[in-house]
């Protein structure tokens, strides 16, 4: 973002916290489809519920532009990554995955890519 642009949405923000028009809580995280806006942590009443986990294997690729080819190059298997959610509607709209770099077992994943698929690329 440019940064006077970043400076200026950055005075109406204060502005308007400043007017008590807007609060500072945790972070805004959930939306309200009825009211089409994001809502606090602190205006939602959670409730458990039963719900189902989904599984997705994708495979990840190098992420060089010039070649898209399994992660070991020509001829190596390729690699896969089991992508857990409880929400696999979201899947399409995915734009990374995120890896602990401290974590031994993904390291290697860093700087990889999700092959191509009707979601589209997605970055580890």
């Amino acid at each position: 973002m440019d940064p006077e642009y970043s400076r200026c949405v950055q005075r109406v923000f204060v502005d308007l916290y400043k007017k008590g028009l807007i609060y500072r809580g945790k972070r805004m995280v959930n939306w309200c489809p009825a009211s089409l806006t994001a809502l606090s942590d602190e205006e939602v009443t959670m409730k458990e519920q039963r719900g189902f986990m989904y599984y997705f294997k994708v495979e990840v690729v190098d992420a060089t532009p010039s070649s898209h080819s399994p992660s070991g190059g020509e001829g190596a298997a390729a690699t896969f990554l089991t992508i857990a959610t409880t929400r696999p509607e979201t899947i399409p709209g995915d734009t990374a995955v995120a890896v602990n770099p401290k974590d031994p077992r993904y390291a290697h994943l860093i700087g990889k890519t999700r092959a191509a698929s009707a979601a589209g690329g997605i970055a580890a």
